[in-house]
C-alpha cells in the first residue's frame, strides 16, 4: 500500500525488497535500481506529455543557421542522475524548453518586456518596437496532476520491477539492464 502527503510518499513493502537488494552484487543492484527509475519516470514522463498542448514550443536556432520550433512534449526526457550519492530520476523539460515549461506551470504575473536590440521585438500591425506591456499568463498545470494521477501506479509497477529483478538476481539468472 502506498500513500502521499504534500512533500512524501510512504511506501509499505520496500524495507523487504531493500534487504533482499542488500544480498545482491553492486553491479546487479544498480541495475535493477536504474530499470525501475526509468520506468517510473517514463510513466510521469508521458502523463506530462498528455497534458501540455502540443502548440507550447521554442523557437530554437539549427547549426545551419536556420530555426525551427521545438515542442515541449517532444523535449520532456527522463534523465537518471546521482545526487547524494543516491540514485534519482530527474523527469522534465529539456534545456531549450525548460523556461516554458515553468511559465505554464506556475503562470506570469503582468510584466514589461524590453528589447535588447533595436530589431528584437516585432509586433504585427505595430512594426519593431523597444517595450510592450504583458498582461501575464494564467497556469497550464501539466506536471502537479501527472504526479497526481500516477504517483500510485508508479510506486506499483517500480515495487513490481524491484521485486522481479531481485528474485532473477538472486536465483542466478541476469537482471533487467534496461526496458524494451
Amino acid at each position: 500500500m502506498a500513500w502521499a502527503t504534500n512533500d512524501s510518499v510512504q511506501v509499505d513493502g520496500l524495507a523487504e525488497l531493500e534487504q533482499n537488494l542488500m544480498m545482491l552484487r553492486e553491479d546487479v543492484d544498480k541495475r535493477i535500481v536504474r530499470a525501475a527509475l526509468r520506468l517510473g519516470g517514463k510513466i510521469f514522463a508521458d502523463a506530462m506529455k498528455a497534458g501540455v498542448r502540443r502548440t507550447v514550443g521554442a523557437l530554437t536556432h539549427t547549426s545551419s543557421g536556420g530555426a525551427r520550433l521545438r515542442h515541449l512534449a517532444d523535449d520532456i526526457r527522463v534523465k537518471l542522475t546521482t545526487k547524494s550519492g543516491k540514485l534519482v530520476a530527474e523527469i522534465g523539460a529539456g534545456k531549450e524548453t525548460a523556461y516554458i515549461a515553468n511559465f505554464l506551470e506556475f503562470g506570469t504575473a503582468p510584466h514589461v518586456i524590453t528589447a535588447k536590440r533595436a530589431k528584437d521585438l516585432f509586433i504585427p500591425g505595430r512594426g519593431f518596437i523597444k517595450s510592450v506591456w504583458h498582461k501575464g499568463a494564467r497556469q497550464f498545470r501539466f506536471i502537479k496532476p501527472a504526479f497526481d494521477t500516477e504517483w500510485q501506479t508508479v510506486i506499483e509497477k517500480v515495487k513490481a520491477v524491484l521485486a522481479e529483478g531481485i528474485a532473477r538476481a538472486l536465483q542466478g539468472r541476469k537482471a533487467p539492464s534496461r526496458l524494451r
